[in-house]
């Protein structure tokens, strides 16, 4: 491997190793607790990918080994030209 690839590969392991596994932040502010009063959280907001995973999953709870099919998402055709027309619907308000 390159040395630029090598650095780079370590000071993204450096940076990830000083995150908070939980909730994806820095371990030294989240675990400070001069700064316990500023955390907060946004509304929860819908994943709709893993929502269909879900879905999915739950469909077929009942057949024989569950756990060892395997749920593949995607966007059906059409959800480009769904979304443009939504951009396009937007950009003209």
């Amino acid at each position: 491997m390159p040395e630029v690839d090598r650095l780079l590969a370590l000071a993204l392991r450096l940076y990830e190793d000083g995150l908070c596994p939980g909730c994806g932040q820095q371990i030294t502010y989240a675990m400070d607790p001069a700064l316990a009063e500023f955390w907060t959280t946004m509304p929860p907001v819908r994943d709709h990918a893993c929502t269909a995973l879900a879905e999915a999953q739950d469909g077929v709870k009942d057949s024989r080994h569950p756990h060892a099919l395997r749920q593949v998402v995607g966007m059906r055709e059409g959800w480009e030209d769904a979304l443009a027309r939504r951009e396009a619907s937007a950009a003209d308000q």
